[in-house]
């Protein structure tokens, strides 16, 4: 572009010269869009794969979170400490099901910012 606009103020009157100028710039033009759009692409799809292993890490998380509750029921229980097991398992499944809610609607929130982002993306 610098060139093109040095040849324009020199008042250069070869035709060819800024004909040659000017397919340069839109080669490169060309090619800087195709390596954005690439970009993008690639962008777009590492965020769904992340959105994905995101939601399998919560999931995992879950099955493993359940596992404590017997686990400590049995550990209190072999170092014969008194513990209301009711009252813990139900303790338990109210932390269990608010963090199922809150990871729900966190993950609902970041799908919907990821939609938006590929609409401002693919509008561009």
């Amino acid at each position: 572009m610098e060139l093109i606009k040095d040849h324009n103020i020199e008042g250069n009157p070869d035709q060819r010269r800024f004909k040659v100028l000017q397919e340069n710039f839109e080669f490169n033009q060309k090619h800087v869009l195709e390596g954005i759009k690439e970009r993008n692409k690639l962008d777009s799809t590492l965020r769904r794969e992340q959105l994905a292993y995101a939601e399998e890490c919560l999931s995992s998380s879950r099955q493993l979170a359940t596992l404590v509750v017997p686990a400590v029921l049995a550990v209190r229980k072999e170092l014969e400490l008194p513990i209301n097991e009711a009252l813990y398992g139900r303790l338990m499944d109210g932390l269990f099901a608010k963090q199922q809610t809150d990871t729900g609607q966190f993950l609902a929130q970041v799908r919907g910012l990821m939609e938006g982002m590929t609409a401002s993306i693919n509008s561009s």
